[in-house]
């Protein structure tokens, strides 16, 4: 889903205020072969080969998320736009190394193969903050339910 903007901030108990990252938003499909997919199904793993370690969460697992490049706790947009322009396997370790992609998981839409979609969002964000945080690779992103106001002011 993507973010929409709005007026002026507001709280409300039926709402989900969540960080918006600036990266590429991806569907990660986690089995014997890892996939990354773009929403316009672009293959991404091969321009972040540091995201293999998504590989490492169990198989059967897809997960909806964006990845990011963070530069001494920042997210670097343009270290991602030209990430994802580099051809050689060899460029794109070498920027592996001197600035790691992360994966930041919004949401878990399979898990043993089994979908989750039926699912409240809520209880899925749950199941998703309870995987296995494969740092430097994979963690959640933060989320307040109710509470955009404190979600602003937190700096979060």
């Amino acid at each position: 889903m993507l973010a929409k903007e709005a007026n002026t901030p507001f709280t409300d108990k039926d709402w989900i205020f969540e960080v918006k990252w600036d990266g590429f938003r991806a569907i990660a499909y986690i089995d014997e072969d890892l996939s990354i997919r773009s929403r316009n199904q672009t293959e991404l793993k091969q321009n972040f080969p540091e995201l293999t370690e998504l590989n490492r969460q169990d198989a059967g697992t897809v997960l909806d998320g964006e990845i990011v490049i963070l530069n001494e706790g920042k997210v670097n947009f343009q270290a991602l736009l030209e990430r994802s322009k580099i051809a050689s396997s060899e460029g794109k370790e070498i920027q592996a190394a001197k600035s790691p992609a992360v994966y930041v998981v919004f949401d878990i839409l399979e898990k043993d193969g089994k979908p989750l979609i039926d699912r409240p969002l809520i209880e899925r964000k749950k199941d998703s903050a309870s995987l296995p945080q494969r740092e430097p690779a994979c963690f959640t992103g933060g989320l307040r339910r109710g509470k955009r106001r404190s979600l602003l002011s937190s700096g979060s």
